[in-house]
């Protein structure tokens, strides 16, 4: 019976996390790497200017950068991508960490920023527009940068493009 509540509880969770558009992430759940196509469509969550959404939450198993894109694909795309980043558990518990709007190439979004371990974040899918609705693919994951920076004396000259962290 314990099993069963666990389940049940653990199904409101992840639905309470998804947000708008109803989307925790797909088969994969809410672990990194995330990605697809999707549309925002007139049955998606309104945000307070009009507009629609879709998010995706995910869990950091690691702290690192990690990379969020979403670009106009497939016959009947979006016409201007616009990505909100939140950290948190739950919407009711959110903090805005920052939005992107055309950082990407043309009018894509990309944004990229350090997460730490153990946190939640959601990624609200969206457009400039109150009504433009369409297709996007997106993509959410660890970049190459989440590895540890290099320790180095002072005195010692950088090599590469890796940043150094001078030990005190």
């Amino acid at each position: 019976m314990r099993k069963v509540y666990l389940y049940v509880s653990l199904g409101l969770m992840c639905a309470i996390i998804a947000g708008c558009g109803g989307h925790g992430g797909g088969s994969s759940g809410n672990r990194l790497p995330m990605s697809g196509n999707e549309t925002i469509s007139s049955s998606d969550t309104t945000l307070g200017d009009g507009s629609k959404c879709d998010t995706r939450t995910f869990y950091a198993d690691e702290s690192g950068y990690v990379t969020i894109t979403m670009s106009r694909s497939g016959g009947d795309p979006v016409g201007d991508p616009y990505l909100m980043i939140y950290s948190g558990e739950t919407p009711s518990a959110e903090t805005f960490l920052g939005s992107d709007d055309d950082d990407g190439p043309g009018l894509d979004a990309y944004y990229n920023f350090w997460v730490s371990s153990g946190n939640y974040y959601s990624v609200r899918f969206n457009t400039r527009s109150s009504g433009d609705l369409g297709t996007y693919s997106y993509s959410i994951h660890y970049d190459n940068r989440s590895q540890p920076m290099p320790s180095a004396e002072p005195g010692d000259k950088p090599t590469g493009d890796a940043p150094l962290k001078l030990s005190q």
